[in-house]
């Protein structure tokens, strides 16, 4: 009985030494892969879009630029990257890239929040042929600031929808708010923000996600606040409106909210969010059972307590 219970604790100890010595390793391949992108003079640092936008089944990068240089494109080959100019002509700020299937025709279109400029979309008109349709879609032609926007079918009839975080103050005097632009089809968008209270004005909106926080199957909106204003959590009412439900669900920390990104951490069903901060520590609010939020941050290691902009699962 000796030998039995000295040959599990020796194969234990063998499968925990596997483990540590099976952790991940990661290498700089910045040079090999012939990625050269710096953002310039850019204000705060542009978004990363980690996307397969030709769908060959690899994930290829997009690069946020600064105005005046062309946002970067990069394939994947495989074993090496190739750029792409897919469009020479447009040298805006941009602050955040999303590659979405918003015709349903089965390939992938790219809306681009823009620093004081006016956000853009460009329809996919098959291999990467990328069409800036903006005007004629329905999207607001309005020069504010867009730090992020995000994309999810919040009424569920099949169109993806977009909503965008709208910097407003700096430009003329009026408050920030975000942007709920309803999918019609056919590349036509319609802003309903007001009519499905998910305008969520007077804050300072940086990044947005749709996430169902209650497991009813209908996309709700968290949204990152700066500057201590209160993040916000907008609760899909499943009739084309929302509701402000951050307090309720614990959930309208007030910090130098930054960026927004959903996971299930613990596995237990219920979505849960991450949102980015200063040194006062990053937030990781951990779902319970769809009724209410808990920020378990330090607890998990998690805080950073640096200073802290994009995050991703």
């Amino acid at each position: 009985m000796r030998v039995k219970t000295s040959f599990q604790i020796i194969l234990v100890m063998l499968v925990i030494q596997t483990a540590i010595h099976a952790q991940p390793g990661f290498n700089d391949k910045t040079a090999a892969y012939q990625i050269v992108h710096t953002y310039g003079s850019g204000m705060s640092g542009g978004g990363v879009s980690l996307c397969d936008f030709n769908g060959d089944g690899k994930d290829d990068i997009s690069l946020g630029s600064s105005r005046g240089q062309v946002i970067q494109f990069y394939e994947n080959k495989g074993a090496s990257l190739q750029r792409l100019d897919l469009l020479p002509s447009f040298k805006e700020e941009i602050k955040s890239l999303l590659w979405a299937d918003l015709d349903n025709d089965g390939d992938k279109d790219l809306f681009v929040c823009v620093f004081e400029g006016h956000n853009r979309l460009f329809e996919n008109k098959g291999n990467l042929d990328l069409l800036d349709i903006t005007e004629q879609s329905g999207i607001s032609l309005d020069p504010y600031t867009s730090f992020g926007a995000c994309i999810g079918d919040y009424n569920r009839d099949g169109l993806l929808d977009i909503y965008v975080s709208q910097r407003r103050v700096q430009t003329d005097g009026l408050p920030n708010r975000s942007l709920l632009y309803r999918n019609e089809g056919n590349l036509k968008f319609t802003d309903v923000t007001v009519n499905a209270g998910a305008e969520d004005g007077g804050k300072t909106p940086f990044c947005s996600a749709f996430v169902d926080v209650n497991n009813d199957r209908w996309p709700d909106l968290y949204t990152a606040h700066d500057r201590e204003r209160g993040n916000s959590l907008l609760v899909n009412n499943k009739d084309g409106t929302f509701s402000s439900e951050g307090f309720n669900f614990n959930a309208d920390l007030k910090m130098d909210g930054m960026s927004v990104s959903t996971a299930d951490v613990n596995f237990d069903g219920f979505m849960d969010i991450y949102v980015s901060n200063s040194t006062d520590g990053n937030a990781l609010f951990v779902n319970k059972n769809g009724m209410r939020f808990e920020n378990e941050s330090t607890e998990r290691g998690v805080s950073f307590n640096g200073v802290a902009w994009g995050t991703n699962f």
